[in-house]
């Protein structure tokens, strides 16, 4: 029977994996477990399961060279989640073995709800108002004290409804927040190198011109060389000086420095961000003495509905490698024809 190493630690998996996930694995595979409190080293990712199949990993696990290398039986490496961490993507490929991302697919709906979330609570300077009411600084209707005069002639936010919306990102995210938009009746522009047709409702465009025309721009592109830092000091001074950023993708797209000296600064209204660019310990990011500004600590694919479906896909995903089929988001397509796995699958023979 093969042999599938899951590197979660005793105390997340029930929470991150769950046990009728670990059941339907055991259905199509010998399930290792990592028994241990602690995240796992390549040399106890040999020890635990020296002729494994497949790793599934959570979201810190990596794997070097060695673990490829020394493991002429392992097929693939699958994360369950998006970020590809600490693995020797070279060596993998090198080795003939495949590097698997499950989501974002399982997690798509909630992380494009949060999106829309902060939009509204950016736009309509809910957080703000909140806390205000919650001070006693605001204690009466605001219709009401702005007729007493206790507070400027001023109104709070505005409605997202007739706004420009920019989505950098046109992968399973993008797509729902920009259909979601759409509903709100905002005016969606879109900027995707890889995504070479349109979609309904969306203007495809060039960063530079969204970033100069959208009074929101939302983030949902994958992190890699090429888009590290792709709204840094420069791209902050081509946005309006009304307009608001939103990162739910992940935090190095973003130059933090920077958007916090915008912010102080006031070149841009504000910003509303999930992630940060030094996870997991953002305790020290410069965003944090900002005042126009919505943290979240990196919760906006946590729903219960969300980690099961995710758990769920990447049983089938594992499934599908032991029976012979190649998957799809590989994170090193390039394998593909000289892969190991190919060596079992069926159209080989």
């Amino acid at each position: 029977m093969s042999r599938v190493l899951l590197t979660h630690p005793a105390r997340d998996r029930g929470y991150f994996f769950g046990d009728d996930a670990v059941d339907r694995l055991r259905e199509v595979a010998e399930v290792i477990l990592n028994e241990s409190e602690e995240r796992l080293a390549d040399a106890d990712l040999l020890r635990l399961a020296p002729d494994c199949e497949v790793i599934v990993s959570e979201w810190w696990t990596g794997a070097g060279a060695r673990v490829f290398a020394e493991n002429p039986s392992l097929l693939a490496f699958v994360r369950c989640g998006v970020e590809i961490r600490n693995v020797d993507l070279g060596a993998a490929t090198r080795e003939g073995v495949l590097v698997v991302r499950t989501t974002p697919t399982p997690i798509a709906a909630p992380v494009a709800e949060y999106t829309i979330g902060v939009m509204l609570m950016l736009s309509r300077e809910i957080e703000a108002l909140s806390s205000k009411v919650r001070s006693g600084s605001l204690r009466r209707s605001y219709d009401v004290a702005v007729t007493e005069g206790r507070i400027p002639r001023v109104y709070p936010g505005f409605s997202l409804a007739g706004e420009v919306l920019g989505v950098v990102g046109l992968g399973a995210v993008g797509r729902r927040v920009a259909t979601l938009a759409n509903v709100l009746g905002m005016r969606v522009l879109a900027t995707d190198p890889y995504h070479e047709g349109g979609i309904e409702g969306v203007a495809m465009v060039a960063l530079d011109d969204l970033l100069r025309e959208a009074r929101v721009v939302s983030l949902h592109a994958e992190l890699n060389a090429q888009t590290r830092h792709m709204i840094g000091a420069r791209e902050l001074r081509l946005m309006r000086s009304d307009a608001l950023l939103v990162n739910t993708a992940r935090g190095a797209l973003v130059d933090n420095g920077a958007l916090a000296e915008a912010l102080h600064q006031r070149r841009i209204a504000g910003a509303g961000l999930d992630v940060f660019e030094d996870e997991p310990d953002f305790s020290s990011n410069p965003l944090m003495d900002c005042d126009n500004v919505v943290l979240t600590p990196h919760t906006a694919g946590l729903t219960r509905r969300g980690i099961r479906e995710q758990a769920g896909r990447c049983v089938e995903i594992v499934a599908g490698i032991l029976a012979g089929r190649m998957p799809d988001r590989l994170a090193n397509p390039e394998v593909a024809p000289r892969a190991r796995l190919n060596r079992m699958r069926p159209e080989q023979s």
